[in-house]
């Protein structure tokens, strides 16, 4: 009988083996023995066990042998770091207590070399570049997600050699049908929903059976997706980007036929005014259950949009203004809970600013989460409903499964069945990207100005004009970008905090003292007039 475990409880135990950076075998004082997976990361397989790696996971990376060796790497640090040691272990009060394969999720905390203070090792691999944010429903997400991004935004370990704007493309082609699995149509707060608003139907041979005949809206010609154009949100029935419908993932057929991640990123920007990555919300208990996902299962969609001019995808558990600054749209699948006040007006913020909402449904949500769903429609200030039904069809399935159903019935008056090509006229906003943060100048700070820099890119296909743009900290500080600075596609400018002589390829403040903090800061770009071109906090 498996020893009981509290999730309230810490532990002292010992550590008996490494398997790689993010797999520990352990052992407790009454000599129990455990396998222990360091919870809420992900550390590349290891040369032994690559076949288990999937590339498409890590951002801006693809080849195995790279992963492999960063794989070995983080294991020789999980050896170095645990060699003979006893270690404080936790659970986290929002996951599991064991996971896939039986094996303890738990948090790892060793004494610092430096002052003797617990150390988290979860967040220390990832601040060492050696692993990646598992996009989970984990307490420490956002702390997590923060320390990811310094270390790909500084190149730090495997990050080294990320480039998601050479991520090779893929099932990029125009929309001849799509795959929508366990669904429900779409009808409005008032009834039917107008066939105007309906770029995509089940084919006639579908049928709908109503989960409630007093609430459900039965149709003769069932729509799969809704728009709602004013409120810029849509609304699918299913979850089209879910990677366990993947060959690769044990699915019986290959999907990838379908073009799901090019109709939903064409439906993404019809409705956003904005560029940038797209986000996910995975912090309402969408991870792990049937009828919703997070960015860990949707990897796929991840390496598509990487392979559109490096769209990043990323997922967000926390609310935070910064966050949606440099993001062109959100997705929100079926919430088990409910979403606060300061959620929905930051949600709506986003929307008045030029951001979509897209809401992807499930037959498989339950009535809890179906309520969840059509409430933050409704505050969001849309008519649109996920309704109560699902839709089966025997003639056009997937798999020989009815409750898999595919479809060719499309509104081709709207654009959004054509191959993705990203929009070039959203001007300069949210065109510019942080590639580089260098805070902690080499020795004296104040002696060395110019080795505390920024490195700013344009990952887009159109050149951006920075005349006029100011670069803020927290703290007020402000530079403006001289009459005339311009970056081609793809080119980057450094901008240094000291004095020197502005060139094609450096900057520089004129600061007589740091600008950067080094223990964290905030980097905001704003246009000419204004408008918040990058927000980015380290």
């Amino acid at each position: 009988m498996a020893p009981d475990y509290s999730r309230s409880e810490t532990y002292e135990v010992s550590v008996t083996n490494v398997t790689d950076g993010d797999t520990l075998d352990v052992e407790f004082p009454d000599g129990a023995t455990e396998e222990l997976r360091v919870i809420g990361i992900d550390a590349p397989e290891t040369e032994s066990n690559r076949q288990f790696e999937r590339p498409q996971e890590w951002e801006g990376l693809e080849e195995p042998d790279y992963l492999a060796q960063w794989g070995e790497n983080a294991k020789e640090y999980a050896k170095t770091e645990f060699a003979g040691a006893t270690v404080t272990v936790s659970f986290d009060e929002n996951e599991p207590i064991r996971g896939e394969y039986d094996r303890l999720l738990m948090y790892v905390e060793t004494p610092s070399e430096d002052d003797g203070q617990a150390r988290l090792y979860n967040r220390a691999l990832i601040e060492e570049g050696l692993a990646r944010v598992y996009g989970s429903s984990l307490t420490h997400h956002a702390e997590f997600w923060a320390a990811e991004d310094e270390a790909r935004t500084n190149g730090v370990g495997l990050w080294a050699e990320s480039n998601p704007e050479a991520t090779t493309e893929s099932r990029d082609r125009p929309v001849t049908d799509l795959f929508i699995p366990k669904l429900s149509s779409i009808h409005t707060d008032s009834g039917a929903l107008a066939d105007d608003r309906v770029p995509v139907s089940a084919e006639s041979t579908a049928r709908q059976e109503l989960q409630d005949h007093d609430h459900g809206v039965e149709y003769d010609r069932i729509p799969l997706v809704g728009i709602d154009t004013d409120a810029r949100t849509g609304m699918i029935g299913g979850l089209l980007i879910d990677e366990k419908y993947e060959k690769a993932e044990g699915f019986g057929v290959d999907t990838a036929n379908f073009e799901n991640f090019v109709f939903l990123t064409n439906l993404i920007d019809h409705l956003s005014d904005r560029s940038g990555s797209v986000l996910i919300d995975g912090g309402h208990g969408q991870f792990s259950v049937e009828y919703a996902i997070t960015n860990e299962e949707a990897a796929y969609y991840q390496h598509y949009l990487e392979g559109q001019d490096g769209i990043g995808f990323e997922q967000v558990n926390e609310f935070r203004e910064a966050r949606f600054a440099d993001a062109r749209a959100m997705i929100v699948s079926s919430p088990a809970s409910p979403y606060t006040d300061t959620e929905i007006d930051l949600l709506a913020e986003f929307r008045d600013n030029g951001g979509a909402v897209v809401f992807l449904g499930s037959a498989a949500a339950n009535a809890t989460a179906r309520e969840n769903l059509n409430t933050l429609v409704e505050q969001l200030g849309s008519d649109l409903r996920l309704n109560e039904d699902q839709v089966f069809d025997a003639t056009h399935k997937v798999n020989d499964d009815s409750s898999l159903p595919y479809t060719t019935a499309f509104d081709t008056s709207f654009p959004l069945f054509d191959a993705y090509s990203p929009e070039s006229d959203s001007g300069s906003r949210g065109t510019l990207s942080l590639s580089k943060i260098h805070a902690n100048a080499a020795g004296d700070e104040y002696e060395n100005l110019n080795d505390e820099y920024l490195v700013f890119t344009n990952p887009g296909n159109d050149t951006l004009d920075l005349t006029g743009s100011v670069v803020h900290d927290e703290a007020g500080h402000e530079y403006a970008f001289p009459e005339g600075v311009t970056l081609s596609p793809g080119e980057s400018v450094t901008l240094h905090t000291g004095s020197g002589s502005d060139d094609d390829t450096g900057l520089y403040w004129g600061a007589s003292a740091p600008i950067w903090n080094n223990t964290g800061d905030e980097v905001t770009v704003t246009d000419a007039s204004g408008n918040t071109m990058l927000s980015h906090e380290y």
